[in-house]
């Protein structure tokens, strides 16, 4: 273009782009955004840096405290809040509960019969509608979940207005809140405080997984279990015919005959009172109980039982009532036999807390659900409001609660998604997430948690108390006498010197109501008529307690006695050559996290299954039956049938068949057609004492039918084959040698080191790369951890690690950095299941550094294997060449469907096809913390032209010790995080405990992660380090009796290399 000026040139630039802007044409398809900035920047906003919310949980109805990490308008992760008393640490359904916010089948506003109307429109035809069912002599009901705080009080309104309440769950409370009113005239779930007690008994009581409360009884399991403790480890003995995720982790096994659970808990009680010498009100109830026909019927000998009794009555103790899998016709006369146990124990009081236990509000029975049911048939009911209940799907067949459903004038349904009670008459009001609205709780006597909203709702949505709050002010109730029974007795009673009077304890909250412009104006005047003291300042205390969303008081002191005269009856127990079908929750719960990719993703902790439903059933069953790995069975009731895969657990009697709860729904996104329905095997039996629904001991027959099953494990082994990775010791070894070298106790063998090569200091090859300041390591606690997967999902969530979907599972494909890895050790009544995290060790000596031919992994100076994934060209020869399997290659570029693409960390990159990721131990977290202090610095150093020395302004521990998500997510606290070059850290002090070791260590790379060893009561003593106990005892190396082959589906990845 020789002889073009400028002109010249501006002029063919200017044509060139008009024509590449015409080429560009606007596509409708494409949703259009506008980037805006702030014209004033809010006072808590700065653009880039996280802005963090005290609020509650609202995964269930513990309602713990978390903490909300908001980033760039949106909640990106939630942990748990340190001033709430569970502390820090997170379980699955707090996670769950952050995806469920941004999950795509939320709708965006009111929709009548599946079509959107305004809210206006909404409220008005629910209020007309209510006011048209009265007129008509019809009633206005509500079937909801369990509800405290101001929601309660706001429902209580309501009901003095002529509202049916019903408060019922599938995996509820009933039996042992009729236990505990009949046994101690009060009203309340016990507290069990477990980390005092030396002797756990459990009869199947979910403690670690869907109890109510699981979270306090998590971090008080993990302390009676640390050695370092008292200086002992507490025993845990499991009494039921299935292990699940609290009892899969027991000393001993105690399998009684489907439906004898109450029987042995009665002779258990009797025992131990004969053991403890107990004479008090309850023993006259003794003489009447038959341990040796207790010990027969169920198949347990008495020795056994006398055992375990005795060592309940040697120290403290606590017994803890049933779970799901003995949740059969004698419920409520378990529970009344674990009361019993702790109350000639003497634990109640001190690991048992009565008269200041959980108030998990009103609490109604499924007999309750049943009577609501049969009247709405009859079309009685002109109104019902649906609250978090999913009827159709939890609600056995017979009681056809799908037809009754269409005979109410107007159902309500108070949820963010169509679910499978839903139908083309529905009302949809969505109430949004508890992220996105006020709430509040007090399910504890003292304990008050507030949830505020940590940011703007996705979707055009009215929070539950304004839903409420609207109804109440249409439907005024007639005006209050007396105080209302929202507020613990203690803050009605009397409360606390320098407590204001109780307003709302003795006002009328119709009254409240009717002056609240909103909800949340409603819970400030309540909290602070409450709990405000008379000095302070009602702004000035009300902004102290949103930031830190709890408000604590000692509970009232007193324990009750002991009134029951008389103990139930109890059934006999499954038939002699019948099998029982027993139901349990995973995962998924009742179901409630069916449509949760990520809760379907998350391996089930004893099966590693996902996905899908399975049943469990003993490998001697199996192997008379014949069932190869891939076959389906057909598990079938009087009731009804389902046909599914199966697993062989060794962790259930050969007359018991387990399924798992929660799948078989037939709407949602994620969760239609996955797996089948549990609850379709069950009728609608009750329990008589509680009304409590049946879950399980019906007879059942199991057979193989045509199919394939599809099932799949992400496990890689049944067990160890003799290797020493995940390690057990003795619990006398462990309290008695607190002070030994690292690893002196672990069962592993080294030989001795010779003193010359000590006295010559190190000497290596390969010498450890330089770290300067910080050197980042993991120590895991196996003996905390219990396999629930928190850790697994925070990981995913803070790390935008996608959700793969079945299919790519069962080719090896998953992309979780976290693997947990599960091995049956033992057999019988010794069960020795370990649970071992697996991720990235951050090798100082990486096998898969040096292979890659682009350097996009490298050691860095702070310890870190760290990845470069711009640099990634997919060769793979790292996961070839790494031990630990710890490595992800991304098969696809996954896709995050509306809206969770919202829900995406923006500290770091989504990863797309052909690139390698793993483990990073949270860099963009340790990176923020130490540019944090790094700026510290640079503020306290007094010579700008000095460089700062790095050396005096590290991390400190405290900040370090829960950095990650994973550390930062565990209940137990098994995680710990830290810098191996601080000498006084935590970090260096565990990883140089005499239970520490590392993994694979004879490979000599020199990992970041230590692991310390689970003390298991059935170890044999060690007889030291060097001397001898060499490899783990010889029955390890071989396949526990009963498991037979290993199944192709369940030992590995399948088809997929």
């Amino acid at each position: 273009m020789e002889g073009l000026n400028r002109r010249d040139f501006l002029k063919v630039g200017a044509v060139a782009t008009t024509a590449t802007a015409a080429a560009c044409t606007y596509d409708y398809k494409v949703p259009q955004e506008e980037v805006l900035p702030y014209v004033v920047n809010p006072e808590n906003v700065q653009p880039g840096l996280a802005t963090y919310y005290a609020s509650l949980c609202n995964g269930c109805a513990t309602a713990c405290g978390l903490v909300a990490r908001n980033k760039d308008g949106r909640v990106v992760n939630v942990e748990g809040n340190p001033d709430h008393p569970t502390g820090p640490g997170l379980c699955t359904k707090g996670h769950f509960d952050l995806v469920a916010a941004y999950g795509p089948d939320r709708v965006d506003g009111p929709t009548d019969g599946r079509n959107p109307v305004a809210w206006e429109e909404a409220l008005k035809r629910v209020t007309d509608a209510m006011t048209a069912a009265t007129a008509a002599g019809k009633s206005v009901a509500w079937l909801g979940r369990y509800r405290t705080g101001s929601a309660a009080a706001l429902l209580e309104g309501l009901a003095r207005s002529g509202l049916r309440r019903v408060h019922w769950e599938p995996l509820g409370v009933e039996s042992l809140l009729a236990a505990t009113r009949s046994a101690y005239g009060v009203d309340e779930l016990p507290v069990y405080e477990l980390a005092e007690a030396r002797t756990i008994v459990s009869f199947g009581f979910d403690f670690l997984g869907t109890a109510f409360g699981s979270m306090g009884m998590m971090k008080g399991w993990a302390k009676a279990k640390d050695p370092t403790q008292d200086g002992f480890t507490t025993r845990f003995v499991a009494i039921e015919p299935r292990l699940g995720v609290s009892s899969a982790v027991a000393d001993t096994w105690l399998a009684p005959v489907p439906g004898t659970e109450a029987k042995v808990a009665f002779a258990l009680a009797k025992l131990a009172a004969a053991a403890k010498g107990y004479t008090g009100p309850a023993a006259a109830l003794l003489a009447n109980i038959d341990v040796a026909a207790a010990c027969a019927a169920s198949g347990i000998a008495e020795s056994r039982l006398t055992e375990t009794a005795e060592a309940l009555a040697k120290d403290t103790s606590v017994v803890l009532p049933g779970g799901p899998t003995t949740s059969g016709p004698d419920a409520t006369a378990l529970a009344v036999a674990t009361l019993l146990c702790n109350e000639v124990l003497g634990n109640v009081g001190k690991t048992v807390r009565l008269g200041r236990g959980f108030r998990p509000g009103q609490v109604n029975s499924f007999a309750d659900v049943q009577a609501l049911v049969a009247d709405l048939a009859a079309g009685k009911i002109g109104v019902l409001f649906l609250d978090g209940v999913d009827l159709v799907h939890a609600a056995p067949t017979e009681l056809a609660a799908a037809e009754a459903l269409t005979k109410a004038d107007l159902v309500v349904q108070l949820a963010n998604e169509p679910d499978d009670s839903s139908n083309d008459k529905t009302l949809l009001l969505p109430t949004g997430s508890g992220l996105e609205q006020w709430t509040d709780a007090n399910v504890e006597a003292g304990l008050h948690v507030l949830g505020q909203p940590s940011m703007v709702a996705l979707k055009s949505s009215l929070g539950l108390g304004d839903v409420l709050l609207t109804l109440l002010k249409a439907n005024p109730p007639p005006p209050v006498v007396t105080a209302t029974t929202d507020a613990p007795a203690a803050l009605v009673d009397g409360a606390a010197p320098g407590l204001a009077t109780p307003l709302v304890a003795t006002a009328d909250p119709a009254v409240l109501a009717a002056s609240a412009p909103s909800f949340a104006e409603f819970i400030r005047a309540r909290w602070i008529g409450l709990l405000k003291p008379v000095e302070d300042n009602a702004d000035s205390w009300w902004t102290g307690i949103r930031a830190k969303g709890v408000s604590v008081r000692p509970p009232p002191r007193g324990s009750p006695t002991w009134i029951l005269a008389t103990l139930p009856e109890v059934g006999a127990g499954l038939a002699d050559g019948a099998k029982a079908v027993v139901l349990f929750p995973s995962h998924l719960a009742d179901g409630r996290w069916a449509n949760v990719p990520w809760a379907q993703e998350l391996p089930d902790p004893v099966s590693t299954f996902f996905w899908t439903t399975w049943a469990e059933i003993n490998p001697k069953t199996a192997a008379s039956m014949g069932l190869g790995e891939q076959d389906m069975v057909e598990v079938k009731t009087d009731k009804g049938s389902m046909q599914v895969g199966w697993f062989g657990a060794p962790t259930v009697r050969e007359d018991t068949i387990a399924v798992m709860l929660g799948n078989g729904k037939k709407v949602g996104r994620y969760a239609k057609d996955r797996g089948a329905n549990a609850y379709a095997l069950l009728s609608a039996a009750t329990d008589a004492a509680s009304g409590a629904l049946v879950l399980s001991g019906a007879v059942a027959t199991v057979a193989r039918v045509a199919g394939k099953s599809g099932v799949h494990t992400l496990c890689g082994s049944m067990n160890q084959d003799g290797r020493s990775i995940a390690v057990a010791v003795n619990p006398d070894d462990a309290v008695k040698n607190l002070a030994g070298e690292p690893g002196s106790i672990v069962p592993i063998h080294h030989p001795p080191v010779d003193e010359r090569v000590k006295a010559a200091g190190p000497v290596d090859m390969y010498p450890e790369p330089q770290h300067p300041t910080y050197r980042f390591f993991t120590v895991f606690d196996t003996n905390a951890c219990n396999g629930c997967g928190a850790c697994q999902v925070a990981c995913a969530l803070e790390n935008n690690i996608p959700f793969v979907g079945p299919d790519q599972l069962r080719k090896g494909r998953e992309m979780t950095w976290i693997r947990m890895d599960r091995f049956f050790e033992g057999e019988g009544e010794n069960p020795d299941v370990r649970y071992l995290p697996a991720v990235c060790q951050q090798c100082a000596h990486a096998p898969c550094e040096g292979v890659c031919p682009v350097l996009a992994t490298y050691h860095n100076l702070d310890g870190l294997n760290a990845m470069i994934y711009n640099r990634c060209v997919g060769t793979r020869y790292c996961a070839n060449n790494c031990p630990y399997a710890a490595r992800r290659f991304n098969y696809h570029t996954w896709e995050w469907p509306e809206s969770y693409h919202l829900m995406l960390n923006p500290d770091l990159s989504t990863r797309e096809m052909g690139v390698m990721e793993k483990c990073t131990f949270c860099v963009q977290r340790v990176r923020a913390a130490k540019d944090a202090y790094r700026d510290v610095a640079f503020a306290e150093r007094t010579d700008a032209s000095r460089p700062i020395d790095a050396t005096k302004h590290r991390v400190p521990d405290e900040a370090l010790r829960k950095l990650t998500a994973c550390a930062a997510a565990c209940p137990t606290e098994a995680i710990t995080f830290g810098n191996w070059l601080d000498l006084d850290g935590t970090v260096r002090k565990l990883g140089e405990s005499p239970r520490a070791y590392t993994l694979l260590g004879e490979l000599n790379t020199k990992p970041g992660v230590r692991y310390l060893a689970r003390v298991n009561h059935n170890r044999p003593v060690n007889v030291g380090h060097h001397g001898g106990h060499g490899a783990e005892p010889a029955e390890h190396g071989a396949e526990p009796a009963g498991h037979g082959a290993e199944p192709a589906a369940h030992a590995g990845h399948g088809e997929e290399g």
